[in-house]
């Protein structure tokens, strides 16, 4: 985020939601061209649309059919009937591919509410876990405790006795096994409940907070300074398996992964995602179940080496979004969330995925493969798209062009 002046604040390529006093900010992402401060359509009902994955699927057929080259052009998707409906399906249907964070119900929670914010979904989903959870029963443990206490249980602490009890003979300072819910999990889920409470939540999703934070009310909540500690307690602990899906919550909100809370005159708490990374989930997740042919590879499993140290040590990592592979070619799909304007794409862009395919040309010839090296830069679809094909004009010591095209991927079936 950048401020574009004292009381203009740009977000770029992030979506999410900022709060401030009351206030929220829903940030969508832009999915079509035009006035960016639309509103509903009249005709709007403020529902979403449930997602079709097997109807989705298709579409990414086409899609795929089009980068092997055996279909002339990508068929022409209808326009959504609303625009803020749309960016918000679109939104969900993305989070819902996002590994490491558990979103996956997202995309049939709430689809007949189109105005319950982001915050208020996430919430929500929190706490059906936690009535989930709570039906099942809390774990409990035995844990050690010592303190002072009006009558005599487990072990006598003699020195802390006299120190703290010498006139107060009716006391004693003991330690003990309880039988406790005081568990890191229980006080994991008991410090995002705190944290809740510092949130604006809509009526609704107050409602369902209250119950549950009844029944977490006498657990300690874990103290900054321990959240890390608790986190590995309970991930190494069998007995709190099922806690697994709520730790997940936890941890996005209290190791804040993507949750930044910043200071100042007010306390704003923004809950951002950069739309570049989960438009790369989006492709990587829906090409590896509907491609055939073809190996999938996504980011973190692809990794080449530009340079060499004097040990011989490879560093300067590239690492391309997509790679699709077989016995004959090798297609590297580099996804780009923007819309080129006057069909041109940007000389950073072309660097890039020239980068990409030099490295990939190389270790082909390297190997005495013949594959064919192809790079697709894709962006999302939009109104009026229209494909750009190019060839490299370098060779890098073979006779063989690299084919470059412009590709768009579809975000939703309407």
């Amino acid at each position: 985020m950048k401020f574009e002046n004292k009381n203009t604040l740009r977000t770029q390529n992030y979506v999410g939601l900022l709060q401030v006093r009351g206030f929220c900010l829903e940030i969508l992402p832009k999915v079509y061209e035009g006035d960016s401060t639309a509103q509903h359509d009249p005709s709007c009902q403020n529902s979403l649309c449930e997602f079709d994955s097997i109807e989705f699927q298709e579409q990414v057929m086409e899609f795929v059919e089009q980068l092997k080259g055996e279909s002339a052009e990508q068929k022409s998707l209808e326009s959504p009937p609303c625009r803020i409906c749309h960016a918000k399906q679109v939104l969900y249907n993305c989070l819902a591919t996002l590994k490491g964070v558990p979103f996956k119900k997202i995309q049939s929670a709430y689809l007949g509410n189109a105005n319950l914010s982001l915050l208020d979904i996430f919430v929500h989903m929190f706490l059906e876990e936690c009535q989930q959870l709570i039906k099942r029963g809390l774990k409990c443990d035995y844990l050690r405790t010592t303190k002072n206490r009006t009558f005599l249980k487990g072990k006598l602490e003699i020195v802390k006795h006299l120190k703290h009890n010498l006139i107060h003979k009716e006391r004693f300072y003991t330690t003990s096994n309880e039988y406790s819910l005081d568990v890191p999990p229980n006080r994991l889920i008991k410090a995002t409940l705190k944290y809740f409470k510092t949130l604006v939540l809509s009526p609704r999703t107050q409602d369902k907070f209250n119950p549950v934070w009844f029944v977490f009310e006498e657990i300690s909540p874990t103290p900054n300074t321990e959240i890390d500690s608790d986190f590995a307690k309970s991930e190494h602990a069998t007995r709190f398996r099922e806690y697994q899906s709520l730790l997940a919550w936890c941890r996005l909100f209290l190791r804040q992964t993507f949750l930044t809370p910043y200071s100042g005159i007010d306390q704003v708490h923004a809950f951002l995602f950069p739309m570049e990374k989960l438009f790369e989930s989006f492709v990587g997740y829906w090409l590896q179940r509907s491609i055939e042919g073809y190996s999938v590879s996504l980011q973190e499993e692809n990794r080449k080496y530009l340079m060499e140290d004097e040990n011989f040590r490879d560093y300067s990592a590239l690492v391309p979004d997509i790679i699709l592979e077989n016995d004959k070619k090798i297609l590297i799909l580099d996804t780009k969330w923007k819309v080129e304007k006057d069909r041109k794409v940007k000389k950073t862009d072309l660097c890039q995925v020239w980068a990409y395919a030099s490295v990939y040309v190389s270790s082909e010839k390297q190997q005495e493969k013949q594959r064919q090296v192809s790079v697709y830069l894709v962006y999302p679809w939009h109104d009026n798209t229209q494909p750009i094909t190019g060839t490299f004009k370098p060779r890098i010591s073979t006779d063989k062009p690299i084919k470059l095209k412009t590709t768009f991927f579809p975000l939703e079936n309407f």
